[in-house]
Order: structure tokens, then sequence, then C-alpha cells
């Protein structure tokens, strides 16, 4: 994958087509999904960066049906932050998630003005509109909202269509990627643990094709990798006395995997630099 150009792919199953719209290296890697059923787009999660949502906003147009609804799925800004470039159709998301969009709002488009100021979006919005975790039904295909807590998100939601055994995973799983592993709970404790709990749990479901936030779709083997990933994190986030010595244990764990920026997020979130 280059770092300038986004890719997309298309999986048949069962009637549907899910199609997973990947933004590049500088655009986190980020994972766009339209779940196309006979008559209809089901969006999930838009991309961080203006660009990378102009070609999304092309790419849903060449599929020549309507938007029925826009759903996000978590409060991390690379799955909302171009929000606005959507604000046409209906928007959704879990109450919680808005909430914490709102309160990360300014940090987020200040933190990637910083690093990358050509490509933030001109407008920020968040969604529009609440939405409950259970059965919803769109052009007569049931599609079923999980809403996790406390995993790589303070409040997530995973999309399942029980029809094809497919589970819209989100940043419940990475494809190979350094995950994010700085979320606390509320009592300031690591969520690594209930994230562990929450991956053999959905192990544990009859599903076969899994799509990760980041990275490509998978089968159920993806639970066992990241439980791995993140029993080793459990280890470094205990005994590392400082960000570099967290970067550098991961990176000799998994020298193959991709996204460096999210393992350096996690170190600036868990060690903060000391005010001046």
């Amino acid at each position: 994958m280059t770092n300038d150009a986004c890719q997309a792919s298309r999986i048949e199953r069962g009637g549907l087509v899910l199609h997973v719209f990947t933004s590049p290296e500088v655009g986190e890697m980020v994972n766009s999904l339209v779940i196309e059923t006979p008559n209809a787009l089901v969006v999930v999660d838009v991309p961080l960066y203006q660009p990378f949502a102009d070609e999304f906003r092309a790419y849903l147009g060449g599929l020549g049906k309507p938007i029925e609804r826009i759903l996000v799925t978590h409060a991390h800004p690379d799955h909302w932050l171009t929000l606005a470039s959507f604000r046409d159709h209906p928007t959704y998301a879990f109450r919680e998630a808005i909430d914490e969009m709102a309160f990360l709002k300014d940090l987020a488009v200040g933190y990637h003005t910083s690093i990358h100021p050509d490509l933030v979006p001109r407008e920020v919005v968040l969604p529009a509109n609440t939405i409950e975790p259970g059965p919803l039904v769109v052009d007569g295909v049931e599609l079923v909202l999980h809403k996790l807590l406390d995993a790589e998100a303070t409040a997530t939601m995973l999309v399942e269509i029980p029809a094809i055994k497919t589970l819209l995973a989100n940043d419940l799983v990475y494809d190979r990627c350094y995950l994010y592993v700085a979320t606390r709970k509320a009592d300031g404790s690591s969520t690594v643990d209930s994230w562990i709990d929450a991956l053999h749990a959905f192990k544990a479901r009859d599903l076969e094709l899994i799509v990760p936030g980041h990275g490509s779709p998978s089968g159920p083997e993806i639970f066992d990798d990241n439980i791995a990933y993140l029993e080793f994190a459990r280890g470094v986030l205990a005994t590392a006395s400082d960000g570099p010595e967290l970067v550098r244990r991961f990176k000799e764990r998994f020298p193959d995997h991709r996204l460096e920026l999210t393992l350096t997020m996690s170190a600036v979130m868990l060690y903060p630099p000391a005010s001046a």
C-alpha cells in the first residue's frame, strides 16, 4: 500500500456485497465499510482526512444506490473526523460515543492539524442521531449492533450480519497492525483485560468472516492473533518505564506490524510529556 492512495476491495457473500475502503497509512489505514444490499447502502465509518473522504464519497456515488444510513462505531477520530462530508445522509452512533467525540473533538483537530495541516477536514460535525444496540433491518437484511464497552475504545459498535456469519469488528481487532492500547476505564485502569475477554466471547460465536478496523478481512483466527498481542501488551504496560521502552519492546516482538503511528500514540497517551 502506498502512502497516498486509497484501496477498495469487494467481498460477495450470500447475496450481499461488502466493500472495504482502506485509507493509506498516512490516514491510519482505517477501513470505511459498506454493506451493499439489493437496493441500498449502509456505511460503517468514514475516513480520517479530507482527501480520502472525497475519494470515498466518489466511490459511494459509483455504486449507484442510496445511502440508507451511516454508522459511526466509536469516538477515535480516524473513524469519523470527516463526517461533515456526509452530512446529507442520516448519521448514527451510540450515545456514549457521541459524548466522547464532543469531548475529544478539539483535541483531535488540534493534534491532526499539528501533523497534517493540509489534510484535516474544513469542518467537523458529530453524528446527528443516537442508536441503540440490537437488531436493525435494512432492505430486508438483518444487522445486529453490539455495544462493546472498555476495549480499544470506551464504547464501540460492532455490526454482525447473521445471515452470512460476518462481523464488522471495527477496532475490536486489527490485522497485523499495532493496536492502540492506551484506553483506560473510568477508574483509571487499563482496558486490556476486558478487551481480551471480549475477544474470547466473539471467538466463541459462529462467525466465518471478520472485518477489522485496520487491515485485511480474515477468518476467526484473527481473534487469537489479537489475544496474543494483548497478552504481551499486558506485560509491557505493567513494566515499561517510559514511552520509548514501550515502543521498542512492541517493535522487537512484532517487527512486521504496520501502523507505527498507533504505537507512537499509545506511548504518548500513556506517558505524556512532562509539563514545562
